[in-house]
C-alpha cells in the first residue's frame, strides 16, 4: 500500500504539464471510495446497502475504505460500519450516489529520484469534472452530485487541516505579540480603504469565512484610517469570549455582538463614517428571508441583511480577500466592488458578492472554512421561487 503527499491545490494548471497522470488500476492504492444507497428512487435500499456492506469488508481486509453517505442516512451507515476498523463513514451529500460518474478522478505524480514501489511517496492531485447528470441537466436532478467531487477533495486535503489547526493556535499567539512582530506578518493594500475614507463614504467591508480572520481584523483596524466595527457571534464560555473579545479590540476594533446588533449600531453609525465589517456567507436564521443564488452550482441561502444595510446607509461595498502568504504571515486584498449599492436591483448586489465569493475560493479551496455546514438548507420550489435571484 503506497502513502500520498497531498498538495495544495492548483486550479490554473494543465494536470499533464505538471507531470501527473491517472494510474493503473493495478498500481497501488491506498482506500477505496464508496457511496452508500440512500435514494429509494435508484435502490432497493436494503438489498443494495446489503451488496455494498459485502463489497466494503472485502476490500477493508486489505486497504482502507471510505463511505459516503447524506445526511439523511449518515447515521445508520455509521451504526452499520461501527465495529469494522477499516470502514470510515463522512456526510458528503449527494442526489444518487453513484460515485464512478461525480467522485473525483485521482491523479499521481512519481517524485524524482523515487521509486513507485510499495511505501513510496507521490504527490496526488484530485480532478473534479463537470457532472451534468449524463448530459440530461433539466431531467436529473444533480445539484448535490455536482459538488461530490469539491467536497471529497477538501476533505482529504490536509492543507485546508493545517491551515484549520495553524489558524487556532495563531490566534493563541495574538494575544501576546509584539507588534513590531505583527507588522513584521501582515500586509494590505489598505490605500483602498483609506482612499475611501477621503470620499467620505462610509463602508461596509463584506467577507468569507477565509483563514485567519483574527489577523484580518487586526489588519483593518490598525492600518486603516476608519473606525473599524466588527460584527461577532459571542462564545459560550463567558470567560474565553472575554479573553477573545479583548484580544481583538487591541488595535481599537468596536466589536458588536450579533444579537445586540439592531440595538447598538446606530450608536456608532451616527458619529460619522465608519467601516464595518461582516461575514456575509453565514447561513441565515430563517431561510424564508434570504436570497437564494446559486453557489458552486447548488442554490443556497444567503443573509439579506448586508445589502440592505448598503443600500439603506449608502455604503460603499467592499469585498475582503485575507490569506496566508506562507506560515503565520497573511495578506488582505481589499477590492471595491461599488461606491452606490442604490443602483442595484434587490438581490443583485449579493449576488455579485457571492460570484467574488466562489472565485477566491476557487483560487485556493484549501482557505475557506468547508466545516460551517454552508449547504445547511435544502432549496423548496414551492417556498423559496419569489426568493430566488438569477
Amino acid at each position: 500500500m503506497s502513502t500520498h503527499k497531498r498538495e495544495k491545490s492548483t486550479l490554473d494548471t494543465i494536470p499533464r504539464k505538471d507531470g501527473y497522470y491517472m494510474p493503473s488500476e493495478f498500481e497501488p492504492q491506498r482506500a477505496t471510495w464508496l457511496g452508500w444507497p440512500s435514494n429509494p428512487g435508484t435502490f432497493r435500499l436494503g438489498p443494495a446497502q446489503l451488496a455494498i456492506a459485502t463489497v466494503a469488508r472485502t476490500i477493508s481486509q486489505y486497504q482502507t475504505v471510505q463511505i459516503v453517505a447524506p445526511s439523511s442516512t449518515w447515521l445508520k451507515a455509521t451504526e452499520y460500519f461501527k465495529n469494522d476498523e477499516n470502514i470510515f463513514v463522512c456526510e458528503v451529500e449527494s442526489n444518487d450516489g453513484w460515485l464512478r460518474d461525480i467522485a473525483p478522478t485521482f491523479l499521481i505524480k512519481k517524485n524524482k529520484n523515487k521509486g513507485m514501489g510499495k511505501g513510496q511517496e507521490r504527490d496526488l492531485r484530485a480532478l473534479g469534472w463537470k457532472f451534468n447528470g449524463w448530459g440530461k441537466p433539466k431531467e436529473i436532478k444533480h445539484d448535490l452530485d455536482a459538488l461530490v467531487a469539491l467536497k471529497i477533495s477538501n476533505f482529504l486535503s490536509t492543507q485546508f487541516y493545517k491551515n484549520f489547526m495553524d489558524s487556532f493556535i495563531e490566534t493563541i499567539k495574538l494575544i501576546s505579540i509584539s507588534d513590531a512582530e505583527f507588522q513584521k506578518r501582515f500586509t494590505s493594500n489598505v490605500e483602498v480603504l483609506n482612499n475611501l475614507y477621503s470620499s467620505g463614504q462610509s463602508v461596509q467591508v463584506v467577507a468569507g469565512h477565509f483563514f485567519n480572520w483574527e489577523f484580518a481584523n487586526w489588519g483593518a483596524a490598525k492600518y486603516g484610517k476608519y473606525p473599524f466595527i466588527g460584527v461577532y457571534m459571542p462564545l459560550t464560555n463567558p470567560h474565553f469570549n472575554k479573553l477573545v473579545l479583548k484580544m481583538r479590540e487591541r488595535y481599537g476594533s468596536i466589536m458588536i455582538p450579533a444579537t445586540q446588533f439592531k440595538t447598538q449600531f446606530h450608536k456608532y453609525s451616527t458619529q460619522g463614517h465608519y467601516a464595518m465589517a461582516l461575514a456575509a456567507d453565514q447561513n441565515p436564521g430563517n431561510p424564508l428571508s434570504a436570497y437564494w443564488i446559486s453557489f458552486f452550482g447548488k442554490l443556497t441561502p444567503f443573509v439579506k441583511g448586508p445589502e440592505k444595510g448598503a443600500k439603506l446607509n449608502n455604503t460603499a461595498q467592499v469585498f475582503a480577500y485575507f490569506h496566508s502568504t506562507k506560515r503565520g504571515h497573511y495578506h488582505l486584498e481589499y477590492e471595491v466592488m461599488t461606491t452606490s449599492p442604490n443602483y442595484f436591483k434587490d438581490g443583485q448586489l449579493t449576488a455579485l458578492y457571492v460570484r467574488i465569493l466562489e472565485e477566491k475560493i476557487k483560487q485556493n479551496p484549501a482557505n475557506y472554512l468547508w466545516s460551517h455546514k454552508r449547504w445547511k438548507y435544502e432549496y423548496d420550489p414551492k417556498q423559496h421561487a419569489p426568493l430566488l435571484v438569477d
